[in-house]
């Protein structure tokens, strides 16, 4: 499942992953957008489920690869301050 405000990339992406013969699913969305966050997580959780691992690849953080990656690092960075009205997964 990807979610993105570009739509033509999300289809690239989309279509790469099919072509490895995996599944794939995507929800066009600015997550600047907080109402329009959470809409997108209802309907996710309505057609597909509540994701097992939600991976967040935009904004900034410590650029690192995942293995070089201290756990402390990632929950400190991730709930940093109230995600609640962000995440409409949470």
């Amino acid at each position: 499942m990807l979610i993105g405000r570009n739509e033509e990339r999300l289809l690239r992406v989309s279509q790469e992953i099919k072509n490895g013969s995996g599944f794939s699913r995507y929800f066009v969305v600015d997550i600047g957008d907080y109402k329009a966050v959470n809409a997108i997580a209802d309907k996710i959780k309505k057609e597909i489920g509540i994701p097992d691992i939600i991976i967040n690849n935009a904004g900034g953080g410590k650029w690192r690869f995942i293995e070089e990656t201290e756990y402390e690092d990632v929950i400190s960075s991730t709930f940093a301050d109230d995600n609640s009205e962000r995440n409409g997964f949470w």
